[in-house]
């Protein structure tokens, strides 16, 4: 493809309009603060860590990718990844959360570890801010504290209402960084949520679909669109289950012996 035509479709994408418009009332905005009273209510029943089979897919513009294997969800931010081969050794392992990652690569017997957004930054990973609540994001869950929120606006395609954060998710109310969640007010779950850089653009729009029964009530299909350079990524979770043990020492990675090792730190620029 050109490279006038990639740089053309990255302004273009950039400018997509927003999936919200009409600001609601003082009695709208009151009945879904009830709503959201409740969801979180009831995320208190679900467990905070559980494990499944997985397949990603990751499409774009400059490269299309597929990896499966086995993951593991800790709530808010943690999250573990292991690829086998046929006969189920561990191929790949990575954990990370919003600050730290640890890798190991058996085939070339390399450990790293270190800055996640550095970590990003040299696997080409599509995302404009790597860190986040992960654990939050992939199970579909909101943030506890409602006082926090700055506005509510109404869906463009009626799935329900879009519900603007504060300080809770780490926005600025002045520069516009943070979320926005949709919330369905009738069945009264998030079925989306969009991450905004500085300046208030879409830097990622999460989808969820396909939920397991309780207590987990897990999204099975999860698709992240609006990346850079028109990635588009997709999780499908499988043969979910509550993890007995939920502790930190669980998404842990200790380095083997023998394995060339290298911490990654964030380059200063």
């Amino acid at each position: 493809m050109p490279v006038i035509l990639v740089l053309l479709l990255v302004v273009l994408s950039g400018c997509a309009p927003k999936p919200w418009h009409d600001t609601l009332s003082d009695d709208g905005r009151q009945a879904m603060l009830d709503v959201m009273d409740e969801i979180v209510a009831a995320q208190q029943d679900r467990p905070r860590c559980f494990d499944a089979d997985v397949k990603v897919f990751l499409t774009s513009w400059m490269k299309n990718t597929a990896a499966s294997g086995y993951t593991q969800i800790m709530a808010p931010d943690t999250i573990k990844f292991v690829t086998s081969n046929p006969f189920g050794q561990p191929v790949l392992a990575f954990v990370g959360n919003q600050e730290n990652f640890q890798y190991v690569n058996v085939l070339s017997r390399t450990y790293l570890d270190g800055d996640i957004n550095e970590f990003a930054s040299i696997y080409e990973i599509p995302l404009e801010n790597f860190s986040g609540p992960w654990g939050d994001w992939i199970s579909a869950r909101i943030p506890v504290i409602t006082r926090d929120i700055i506005e509510m606006r109404a869906d463009n395609s009626e799935q329900g209402i879009w519900v603007r954060y504060g300080a809770q998710s780490g926005v600025n109310s002045q520069t516009g960084r943070g979320e926005f969640l949709l919330i369905d007010p009738e069945q009264k779950m998030l079925v989306a949520r969009t991450i905004t850089d500085e300046k208030g653009k879409i830097i990622a729009r999460i989808d969820y679909s396909n939920r397991s029964t309780p207590p987990l009530r897990q999204p099975q299909s999860i698709k992240v669109t609006r990346l850079a350079y028109g990635a588009e990524l997709e999780v499908q979770l499988s043969n979910l289950m509550e993890m007995e043990s939920c502790e930190n020492q669980d998404f842990f990675i200790k380095r083997p012996a023998g394995y060339n090792y290298q911490h990654l730190t964030r380059a200063q620029y």
